[in-house]
């Protein structure tokens, strides 16, 4: 479903009021998925774990290896995409400096990509073994997460490559040590957030 970015938090398929609401594709995508980076919203619903509920059982690397590729179904294809990194980002400018990753659905530059590469590893609280490159197209979900207000967890795929098996291998899979959170995660649960030659050290290891 595509509107706008507001509609189908309240409002399911068939556009009745539903607290559920309904996945939702950014109002700046385009529906055929050409763009460098995809993204598709929807609530966690931990009740009935419904909507995106399943995507915060990537925080657990049994769980990742288990399901290392997301497919997705749309009227024109099908789609499969290699997860690449998982993380927990603020939307709240009084948590600290923001991460502003729902505004990046196309790059000028593959620098300018690459770039928002780097950021999303640095990010992520697991290391799946799968790289990403300014040469992928990205497909990232993001949905609720209850560690502090208003915070998002977000799960990052990027498109198989063609002639690439969509068997993927998770044995690499590992939890990154100190992946950077945001800035309020630090005065909520403690421990002190990675120095620049730490992150260097985990974008290196990830390349």
């Amino acid at each position: 479903m595509q509107r706008d970015n507001e509609y189908y938090l309240t409002h399911d398929f068939y556009g009745e009021e539903d607290k559920h609401g309904q996945v939702f594709l950014d109002k700046g995508n385009s529906p055929q998925l050409t763009d460098d980076n995809t993204i598709l919203y929807g609530h966690n619903i931990t009740s009935d774990r419904s909507m995106f509920n399943i995507l915060t059982r990537y925080k657990d690397t049994e769980f990742a290896a288990e399901h290392p590729v997301i497919q997705l179904n749309t009227l024109y294809n099908r789609y499969q995409y290699a997860v690449a990194a998982v993380y927990i980002v603020s939307t709240r400018p009084e948590h600290g400096e923001l991460f502003d990753y729902i505004s990046y659905l196309k790059f000028s530059t593959r620098d300018a990509k690459q770039a928002y590469i780097a950021q999303i590893q640095k990010r992520s609280l697991i290391d799946t073994g799968v790289k990403m490159t300014a040469d992928d197209r990205l497909l990232t979900l993001s949905t609720c997460s209850y560690e502090f207000k208003d915070a998002r967890f977000v799960v990052v795929a990027r498109k198989v490559r063609k002639g690439e098996s969509a068997s993927v291998d998770t044995s690499a899979a590992v939890m990154n040590p100190n992946p950077l959170y945001p800035d309020v995660w630090y005065q909520l649960f403690g421990g002190s957030k990675p120095d620049e030659a730490q992150l260097k050290a985990a974008l290196h290891s990830a390349s």
